[in-house]
């Protein structure tokens, strides 16, 4: 899948305005939207692998948040956090969907049904944070938003995945290992194609904004989960230090009939294999 088609949209919020990169792929008559929010610290270019899904008539949306790839950098550090991002995601929905956050109610509602009434659907993937961003605009019940694919990410995040990720970040081992070593943050950002900030920015307590709730085995997201109505899939590696047995079955309180497609390996998140491709194509089609 090439990347074509960008363009930029502008989020104003808490962070003030900004511009957001968007790449817009498929037919824009799809009646299946995939919309695709990166990780912590990805960027768009992640979900190169979905290409097939472009050939079997999908629409692919994605975007890079602010500080992440061609979106503008922040010039406060302490504006890049979750809800910030969320932000990012609402103006890409209301792309989607062709509506203004800011219009008058009642066209923005006149323009949500007409999309809707087209048979037209949304369906989520988040990768890693990506995943409780798509969680957090779930629980919204936004028209038109039919399932969401979680990508090694759950409802509960055990102490030790969550030590381990932080501690990962913090050393910059993980990206370190697969991009090669560098002298200095800045080295490491531009490697990354981020905001040098960010690095900085993600290990802040302030980063993660949305509600969870510290529990004995980890941090856990139930007000977000108790208020998802649409399907879940939850892709995740065999190995993964985030998705456990222990996270596996807190989700499932939340959604008995969740789909659980489980990954060899510890990769995170999970790459976006041709086998990977037809189970999330699997998943959307059995919505109807």
């Amino acid at each position: 899948m090439r990347l074509k088609d960008e363009f930029t949209i502008s989020v104003t919020g808490s962070a003030g305005v900004r511009q957001i990169a968007v790449n817009d792929i498929g037919s824009k008559n799809s009646k299946e939207t995939l919309m695709c929010l990166p990780g912590i610290l990805e960027v768009k270019s992640t979900f190169l692998g979905l290409q097939p899904l472009i050939e079997r008539g999908y629409r692919i949306v994605t975007l890079d948040y602010c500080g992440r790839g061609r979106s503008d950098y922040l010039e406060n550090i302490n504006h890049y956090k979750t809800s910030t991002y969320i932000e990012d995601v609402l103006a890409v929905y209301d792309y989607i969907i062709q509506s203004n956050r800011n219009a008058n109610p009642l066209l923005r509602k006149f323009k949500q049904n007409v999309w809707r009434l087209q048979g037209k659907s949304i369906h989520m993937l988040g990768n890693s944070m990506g995943g409780l961003i798509a969680a957090a605009i779930a629980m919204k019940k936004l028209p038109g938003i039919k399932s969401l694919i979680l990508n090694d990410i759950s409802s509960l995040i055990p102490w030790s995945g969550l030590f381990s990720l932080y501690g990962n970040l913090s050393q910059s081992s993980f990206h370190i290992s697969s991009h090669g070593n560098f002298n200095n943050s800045n080295d490491l950002a531009k490697t990354l194609n981020v905001d040098p900030k960010l690095l900085k920015a993600v290990m802040q307590a302030t980063h993660l904004d949305i509600p969870f709730h510290n529990t004995i085995h980890g941090i856990e997201f139930k007000s977000i989960f108790n208020s998802i109505a649409v399907p879940l899939c939850l892709i995740y590696s065999s190995e993964s230090k985030l998705v456990t047995k222990l996270a596996i079955n807190n989700i499932k309180k939340y959604s008995e009939t969740i789909l659980l497609v489980e990954e060899s390996g510890s990769s995170h998140p999970v790459k976006f294999q041709k086998h990977v491709v037809n189970k999330i194509h699997s998943f959307i089609s059995h919505q109807y």
